[in-house]
Protein backbone atom coordinates (compact mmCIF):
# COMPACT_ATOMS: atom_id res chain seq x y z
CA UNK A 1 0.00 0.00 0.00
CA UNK A 2 2.79 2.42 0.98
CA UNK A 3 4.76 1.55 -2.15
CA UNK A 4 1.76 2.25 -4.36
CA UNK A 5 1.09 5.54 -2.57
CA UNK A 6 4.71 6.63 -3.07
CA UNK A 7 4.58 5.54 -6.73
CA UNK A 8 1.60 7.75 -7.54
CA UNK A 9 2.93 10.55 -5.35
CA UNK A 10 6.12 10.51 -7.42
CA UNK A 11 4.13 10.66 -10.66
CA UNK A 12 2.11 13.53 -9.24
CA UNK A 13 5.25 15.49 -8.39
CA UNK A 14 6.62 14.97 -11.90
CA UNK A 15 3.37 16.11 -13.52
CA UNK A 16 3.13 19.16 -11.25
CA UNK A 17 6.75 20.10 -12.02
CA UNK A 18 6.09 19.85 -15.74
CA UNK A 19 2.93 21.92 -15.41
CA UNK A 20 4.88 24.56 -13.52
CA UNK A 21 7.66 24.70 -16.12
CA UNK A 22 5.16 24.92 -18.96
CA UNK A 23 3.29 27.76 -17.28
CA UNK A 24 6.65 29.46 -16.43
CA UNK A 25 4.99 31.80 -13.97
CA UNK A 26 2.34 29.94 -12.06
CA UNK A 27 0.64 26.59 -11.91
CA UNK A 28 -2.77 26.31 -13.54
CA UNK A 29 -5.12 25.80 -10.59
CA UNK A 30 -7.57 23.67 -12.55
CA UNK A 31 -4.78 21.34 -13.68
CA UNK A 32 -3.47 21.16 -10.11
CA UNK A 33 -6.78 20.04 -8.63
CA UNK A 34 -7.37 17.67 -11.55
CA UNK A 35 -4.03 15.95 -10.83
CA UNK A 36 -4.84 15.77 -7.12
CA UNK A 37 -8.17 14.13 -8.01
CA UNK A 38 -6.48 11.60 -10.29
CA UNK A 39 -3.96 10.79 -7.56
CA UNK A 40 -6.58 10.01 -4.92
CA UNK A 41 -8.73 8.15 -7.44
CA UNK A 42 -5.79 5.84 -8.20
CA UNK A 43 -5.29 5.13 -4.53
CA UNK A 44 -9.03 4.62 -4.07
CA UNK A 45 -9.16 2.19 -7.00
CA UNK A 46 -6.33 0.20 -5.45
CA UNK A 47 -8.11 0.03 -2.12
CA UNK A 48 -11.38 -1.04 -3.72
CA UNK A 49 -9.98 -3.73 -5.99
CA UNK A 50 -7.37 -5.23 -3.68
CA UNK A 51 -8.73 -4.84 -0.16
CA UNK A 52 -12.51 -4.78 -0.69
CA UNK A 53 -12.72 -8.55 -0.93
CA UNK A 54 -10.45 -9.10 2.05
CA UNK A 55 -13.36 -7.86 4.17
CA UNK A 56 -15.12 -10.55 6.17
CA UNK A 57 -18.25 -8.39 6.16
CA UNK A 58 -18.32 -8.34 2.36
CA UNK A 59 -18.03 -12.13 2.18
CA UNK A 60 -20.76 -12.54 4.76
CA UNK A 61 -23.06 -10.40 2.61
CA UNK A 62 -22.22 -12.34 -0.56
CA UNK A 63 -22.39 -15.78 1.06
CA UNK A 64 -25.66 -14.78 2.72
CA UNK A 65 -27.19 -14.01 -0.68
CA UNK A 66 -29.15 -17.26 -0.89
CA UNK A 67 -30.58 -16.42 -4.32
CA UNK A 68 -27.09 -16.18 -5.81
CA UNK A 69 -25.44 -19.05 -3.95
CA UNK A 70 -28.26 -21.59 -4.42
CA UNK A 71 -28.51 -20.76 -8.12
CA UNK A 72 -24.79 -21.45 -8.59
CA UNK A 73 -25.16 -24.70 -6.63
CA UNK A 74 -27.94 -25.84 -8.97
CA UNK A 75 -25.87 -24.98 -12.04
CA UNK A 76 -22.82 -26.83 -10.72
CA UNK A 77 -24.98 -29.84 -9.77
CA UNK A 78 -26.31 -30.17 -13.33
CA UNK A 79 -22.83 -30.79 -14.78
CA UNK A 80 -21.10 -34.16 -14.94
CA UNK A 81 -17.84 -33.25 -13.21
CA UNK A 82 -16.28 -36.70 -13.21
CA UNK A 83 -12.61 -36.42 -14.36
CA UNK A 84 -13.08 -32.65 -14.84
CA UNK A 85 -10.70 -29.87 -13.77
CA UNK A 86 -12.60 -26.85 -12.44
CA UNK A 87 -11.35 -23.27 -12.09
CA UNK A 88 -13.05 -21.18 -9.40
CA UNK A 89 -12.09 -17.68 -10.55
CA UNK A 90 -12.32 -15.09 -7.77
CA UNK A 91 -12.99 -17.84 -5.25
CA UNK A 92 -13.57 -15.74 -2.11
CA UNK A 93 -14.53 -18.26 0.59
CA UNK A 94 -14.08 -21.10 -1.93
CA UNK A 95 -17.77 -21.99 -1.81
CA UNK A 96 -18.16 -22.75 -5.54
CA UNK A 97 -15.02 -24.89 -5.53
CA UNK A 98 -16.40 -26.76 -2.50
CA UNK A 99 -19.64 -27.40 -4.40
CA UNK A 100 -17.65 -28.73 -7.37
CA UNK A 101 -15.69 -31.06 -5.08
CA UNK A 102 -18.90 -32.39 -3.56
CA UNK A 103 -20.23 -33.07 -7.06
CA UNK A 104 -17.26 -35.24 -8.00
CA UNK A 105 -14.77 -32.94 -9.75
CA UNK A 106 -11.31 -34.45 -10.24
CA UNK A 107 -9.51 -31.26 -9.26
CA UNK A 108 -10.38 -27.67 -8.39
CA UNK A 109 -8.06 -24.70 -8.79
CA UNK A 110 -9.30 -21.77 -6.70
CA UNK A 111 -7.84 -18.32 -7.44
CA UNK A 112 -8.29 -14.98 -5.73
CA UNK A 113 -6.17 -11.83 -5.64
CA UNK A 114 -7.01 -10.87 -2.07
CA UNK A 115 -5.53 -12.12 1.20
CA UNK A 116 -8.88 -13.69 1.99
CA UNK A 117 -7.62 -16.76 0.14
CA UNK A 118 -5.85 -17.76 3.39
CA UNK A 119 -9.26 -18.09 5.03
CA UNK A 120 -10.53 -20.10 2.05
CA UNK A 121 -7.64 -22.55 2.52
CA UNK A 122 -8.53 -22.82 6.19
CA UNK A 123 -12.17 -23.54 5.31
CA UNK A 124 -11.18 -26.23 2.81
CA UNK A 125 -9.13 -27.98 5.48
CA UNK A 126 -11.94 -27.59 8.02
CA UNK A 127 -14.41 -29.20 5.59
CA UNK A 128 -11.93 -31.94 4.55
CA UNK A 129 -11.86 -30.88 0.90
CA UNK A 130 -8.53 -32.18 -0.35
CA UNK A 131 -8.75 -31.98 -4.16
CA UNK A 132 -8.45 -28.19 -4.29
CA UNK A 133 -5.37 -26.03 -4.90
CA UNK A 134 -5.33 -22.33 -4.01
CA UNK A 135 -3.47 -19.58 -5.88
CA UNK A 136 -3.29 -15.91 -4.90
CA UNK A 137 -3.02 -14.06 -8.18
CA UNK A 138 -4.58 -11.39 -10.37
CA UNK A 139 -6.88 -13.33 -12.70
CA UNK A 140 -5.84 -11.26 -15.72
CA UNK A 141 -2.25 -12.44 -15.19
CA UNK A 142 -3.00 -16.03 -14.30
CA UNK A 143 -1.27 -18.83 -16.21
CA UNK A 144 -0.37 -22.48 -15.62
CA UNK A 145 -0.02 -25.48 -17.97
CA UNK A 146 -3.16 -27.28 -16.71
CA UNK A 147 -6.12 -26.86 -19.08
CA UNK A 148 -9.55 -26.19 -17.60
CA UNK A 149 -12.79 -28.10 -18.32
CA UNK A 150 -15.17 -25.90 -16.30
CA UNK A 151 -14.88 -22.22 -15.40
CA UNK A 152 -16.96 -20.89 -12.50
CA UNK A 153 -16.70 -17.12 -12.16
CA UNK A 154 -18.60 -14.29 -10.54
CA UNK A 155 -16.58 -11.15 -11.14
CA UNK A 156 -19.82 -9.24 -11.62
CA UNK A 157 -20.17 -5.80 -10.05
CA UNK A 158 -23.26 -3.74 -9.26
CA UNK A 159 -22.75 -2.16 -12.69
CA UNK A 160 -21.84 -5.50 -14.32
CA UNK A 161 -18.47 -4.46 -15.76
CA UNK A 162 -16.91 -2.73 -12.76
CA UNK A 163 -15.21 -5.86 -11.39
CA UNK A 164 -13.39 -6.42 -14.69
CA UNK A 165 -15.48 -9.42 -15.73
CA UNK A 166 -14.81 -8.97 -19.46
CA UNK A 167 -11.02 -8.81 -19.20
CA UNK A 168 -10.91 -11.66 -16.68
CA UNK A 169 -12.96 -14.14 -18.71
CA UNK A 170 -11.32 -13.13 -22.00
CA UNK A 171 -7.87 -13.79 -20.55
CA UNK A 172 -8.90 -17.13 -19.04
CA UNK A 173 -10.47 -18.27 -22.32
CA UNK A 174 -7.33 -17.39 -24.26
CA UNK A 175 -4.79 -18.87 -21.83
CA UNK A 176 -6.36 -21.64 -19.75
CA UNK A 177 -9.71 -22.98 -20.96
CA UNK A 178 -10.18 -25.93 -23.28
CA UNK A 179 -11.96 -25.02 -26.49
CA UNK A 180 -15.22 -26.69 -25.38
CA UNK A 181 -14.96 -25.63 -21.73
CA UNK A 182 -18.15 -25.01 -19.78
CA UNK A 183 -18.50 -21.44 -18.50
CA UNK A 184 -20.77 -20.61 -15.54
CA UNK A 185 -22.42 -18.16 -15.93
CA UNK A 186 -22.41 -18.08 -19.72
CA UNK A 187 -24.33 -14.83 -20.30
CA UNK A 188 -25.58 -11.60 -18.72
CA UNK A 189 -28.47 -9.57 -20.15
CA UNK A 190 -28.55 -5.88 -19.17
CA UNK A 191 -31.97 -4.18 -19.18
CA UNK A 192 -33.08 -0.56 -18.80
CA UNK A 193 -36.49 1.03 -18.15
CA UNK A 194 -37.56 4.69 -17.61
CA UNK A 195 -39.00 5.20 -14.12
CA UNK A 196 -40.85 7.73 -12.02
CA UNK A 197 -39.60 7.54 -8.44
CA UNK A 198 -41.20 9.39 -5.56
CA UNK A 199 -37.77 10.52 -4.43
CA UNK A 200 -34.16 9.93 -5.39
CA UNK A 201 -32.12 9.35 -2.27
CA UNK A 202 -29.34 11.87 -1.72
CA UNK A 203 -26.57 10.40 0.40
CA UNK A 204 -24.57 12.51 2.92
CA UNK A 205 -21.48 13.03 0.67
CA UNK A 206 -23.68 14.44 -2.09
CA UNK A 207 -25.90 16.38 0.32
CA UNK A 208 -22.85 18.41 1.37
CA UNK A 209 -23.38 20.74 -1.61
CA UNK A 210 -26.76 21.81 -0.24
CA UNK A 211 -25.51 22.73 3.23
CA UNK A 212 -24.32 26.25 2.26
CA UNK A 213 -20.77 25.76 3.55
CA UNK A 214 -19.05 29.00 4.57
CA UNK A 215 -22.37 30.79 3.99
CA UNK A 216 -22.02 30.34 0.22
CA UNK A 217 -24.40 28.57 -2.15
CA UNK A 218 -22.76 25.53 -3.81
CA UNK A 219 -26.05 23.74 -4.53
CA UNK A 220 -25.56 23.82 -8.32
CA UNK A 221 -22.73 21.33 -7.89
CA UNK A 222 -25.19 18.75 -6.56
CA UNK A 223 -26.40 18.28 -10.13
CA UNK A 224 -22.94 17.11 -11.16
CA UNK A 225 -22.90 14.56 -8.34
CA UNK A 226 -26.33 13.21 -9.30
CA UNK A 227 -25.45 13.05 -12.98
CA UNK A 228 -23.76 9.69 -12.43
CA UNK A 229 -25.32 6.24 -11.94
CA UNK A 230 -25.91 5.08 -8.38
CA UNK A 231 -26.79 1.77 -6.72
CA UNK A 232 -30.28 1.41 -5.26
CA UNK A 233 -32.67 -1.25 -3.99
CA UNK A 234 -36.19 -1.29 -5.44
CA UNK A 235 -38.87 -3.88 -4.73
CA UNK A 236 -41.64 -2.87 -7.13
CA UNK A 237 -42.32 -2.44 -10.84
CA UNK A 238 -44.98 0.19 -10.17
CA UNK A 239 -42.42 2.89 -10.98
CA UNK A 240 -42.01 1.69 -14.60
CA UNK A 241 -43.13 4.11 -17.34
CA UNK A 242 -42.43 1.68 -20.18
CA UNK A 243 -41.57 -1.94 -20.88
CA UNK A 244 -37.99 -2.82 -19.95
CA UNK A 245 -35.62 -3.40 -22.87
CA UNK A 246 -32.49 -5.54 -23.04
CA UNK A 247 -29.81 -3.11 -24.17
CA UNK A 248 -26.69 -5.30 -24.03
CA UNK A 249 -25.90 -9.02 -24.07
CA UNK A 250 -22.64 -10.19 -22.57
CA UNK A 251 -22.09 -13.71 -23.93
CA UNK A 252 -18.98 -15.28 -22.41
CA UNK A 253 -18.95 -18.06 -25.01
CA UNK A 254 -18.38 -15.57 -27.80
CA UNK A 255 -15.82 -12.87 -28.51
CA UNK A 256 -16.71 -10.07 -26.10
CA UNK A 257 -16.79 -6.49 -27.34
CA UNK A 258 -17.11 -4.01 -24.45
CA UNK A 259 -19.94 -1.50 -24.93
CA UNK A 260 -19.03 2.05 -25.93
CA UNK A 261 -22.48 3.56 -26.33
CA UNK A 262 -25.96 2.36 -25.42
CA UNK A 263 -28.94 3.84 -27.22
CA UNK A 264 -32.59 2.84 -27.02
CA UNK A 265 -36.01 4.42 -27.58
CA UNK A 266 -38.89 3.63 -25.23
CA UNK A 267 -42.63 3.81 -25.86
CA UNK A 268 -44.17 5.39 -22.76
CA UNK A 269 -47.18 3.43 -21.50
CA UNK A 270 -48.56 5.88 -18.92
CA UNK A 271 -48.46 9.55 -18.02
CA UNK A 272 -45.74 10.57 -15.64
CA UNK A 273 -42.43 12.30 -15.07
CA UNK A 274 -39.15 10.51 -15.83
CA UNK A 275 -36.64 11.20 -13.09
CA UNK A 276 -34.39 8.26 -13.87
CA UNK A 277 -33.69 5.10 -15.81
CA UNK A 278 -33.48 1.86 -13.86
CA UNK A 279 -30.91 -0.73 -14.84
CA UNK A 280 -30.97 -4.39 -13.82
CA UNK A 281 -29.53 -7.61 -15.18
CA UNK A 282 -30.13 -11.32 -15.59
CA UNK A 283 -27.22 -13.70 -14.97
CA UNK A 284 -27.73 -16.89 -17.00
CA UNK A 285 -26.00 -19.86 -15.35
CA UNK A 286 -27.46 -22.47 -17.70
CA UNK A 287 -30.52 -22.81 -19.92
CA UNK A 288 -32.87 -23.37 -16.97
CA UNK A 289 -31.21 -21.40 -14.22
CA UNK A 290 -30.73 -17.67 -13.83
CA UNK A 291 -30.41 -14.86 -11.28
CA UNK A 292 -32.26 -11.60 -11.91
CA UNK A 293 -31.93 -8.26 -10.12
CA UNK A 294 -35.23 -6.94 -11.49
CA UNK A 295 -37.50 -5.29 -8.90
CA UNK A 296 -40.42 -7.41 -7.57
CA UNK A 297 -38.16 -10.49 -7.51
CA UNK A 298 -36.26 -11.50 -4.38
CA UNK A 299 -33.45 -9.05 -3.69
CA UNK A 300 -29.84 -10.01 -4.28
CA UNK A 301 -26.73 -8.31 -2.89
CA UNK A 302 -26.36 -6.48 -6.22
CA UNK A 303 -29.58 -4.46 -6.13
CA UNK A 304 -30.14 -2.29 -9.22
CA UNK A 305 -28.51 0.70 -10.88
CA UNK A 306 -30.20 4.08 -11.30
CA UNK A 307 -29.34 6.71 -13.89
CA UNK A 308 -30.85 9.87 -12.36
CA UNK A 309 -32.52 12.50 -14.51
CA UNK A 310 -31.71 15.78 -12.76
CA UNK A 311 -34.44 17.70 -14.59
CA UNK A 312 -37.48 15.36 -14.71
CA UNK A 313 -39.00 14.88 -18.16
CA UNK A 314 -42.81 15.13 -18.25
CA UNK A 315 -44.28 12.48 -20.56
CA UNK A 316 -47.65 11.17 -21.64
CA UNK A 317 -48.80 7.76 -22.77
CA UNK A 318 -47.52 6.86 -26.29
CA UNK A 319 -44.70 9.43 -26.18
CA UNK A 320 -41.33 8.09 -27.34
CA UNK A 321 -38.27 8.82 -25.22
CA UNK A 322 -34.68 8.09 -26.20
CA UNK A 323 -32.18 7.11 -23.53
CA UNK A 324 -28.45 6.89 -24.22
CA UNK A 325 -25.33 6.08 -22.21
CA UNK A 326 -21.82 6.95 -23.33
CA UNK A 327 -19.43 4.58 -21.58
CA UNK A 328 -16.19 6.58 -21.72
CA UNK A 329 -14.51 3.90 -19.63
CA UNK A 330 -16.81 0.90 -19.38
CA UNK A 331 -15.01 -0.27 -16.21
CA UNK A 332 -15.74 3.00 -14.36
CA UNK A 333 -19.43 3.95 -13.96
CA UNK A 334 -18.35 7.39 -12.69
CA UNK A 335 -17.12 8.15 -16.23
CA UNK A 336 -20.42 7.22 -17.89
CA UNK A 337 -22.60 9.98 -19.34
CA UNK A 338 -26.30 9.49 -19.88
CA UNK A 339 -29.17 11.59 -21.22
CA UNK A 340 -32.90 11.48 -21.91
CA UNK A 341 -34.52 13.01 -24.98
CA UNK A 342 -38.20 13.27 -25.90
CA UNK A 343 -38.25 12.45 -29.61
CA UNK A 344 -41.96 12.03 -30.31
CA UNK A 345 -44.92 13.57 -28.55
CA UNK A 346 -48.25 11.86 -28.92
CA UNK A 347 -50.76 14.47 -30.17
Amino acid sequence: MINLFNHYLGLLKIKLSRSYLESKKKLNHFAFFRLILIFFRKVSDFLNTTHHYSSLTQHRIILGDNIRTKAFYKAISRINLKDKVVLDAGCGTGIFGFFASQRGAKKIIAVDRSNFIDKAMMLAKKNKIENIDFIQQDLTKLYFPQKIDVLIHENIGNFIFDENTINVVTHLKEKLLKRNAKIIPYQIDWSIVPVMLKKIAIYPPQAFWSTNPYNLDFSNLLNYELDKPISILLKTKDVYLSKPAVIYNLNYNKRIIPPKKINHSFLINKDGSINGALGFFKVKLDEKNFISTEPSLKLTHWGQMLFPNIFPLVVKKNDIVNFSILLNNYLDPASWQHQFKLIKIDP
